[in-house]
């Protein structure tokens, strides 16, 4: 189900524009601090029983820009918003999303880390694996 939430969202043209593919990175695959902005798709913990109900997870997708406006952070955000809201009967190479369900948002933050702009918002993934 990972490599189809990239798939979903390296092929959303809207967000592509914004980010480029190569700076869109699953969390753990940052060993440096990329050029920005880029994206970081954080999958939280799963609270799944069994492996034959669905695939649900929560999903984080925290923005980076550098430090300054959050003008561009702010436009990188509804293009993600409305690439996953949009997100229904999705098939990708290792799965099938049946929605995302908008969980919230982390509002304007600073990264201590990067030395970047951050924002994020929290999304609950339905669907399975294949």
């Amino acid at each position: 189900m990972y490599k189809t939430m990239y798939e979903l969202l390296t092929g959303h043209a809207p967000l592509t524009a914004l980010v480029p593919v190569e700076r869109i990175y699953e969390t753990g695959s940052v060993e440096d601090r990329p050029q920005t902005p880029f994206l970081v798709l954080a999958w939280q913990p799963s609270y799944q029983s069994s492996t034959r109900q669905p695939f649900q997870r929560q999903l984080e997708v925290h923005a980076h820009d550098e430090r300054g406006s959050h003008a561009l952070l702010r436009q990188v955000m509804a293009a993600v918003k409305t690439c996953l809201e949009g997100a229904t009967q999705f098939q990708g190479s290792d799965g099938w999303i049946t929605c995302c369900d908008f969980a919230g948002d982390g509002g304007e933050l600073v990264d201590p880390e990067t030395s970047t702009n951050l924002q994020f918002s929290s999304w609950r993934v339905v669907g399975r694996t294949t």
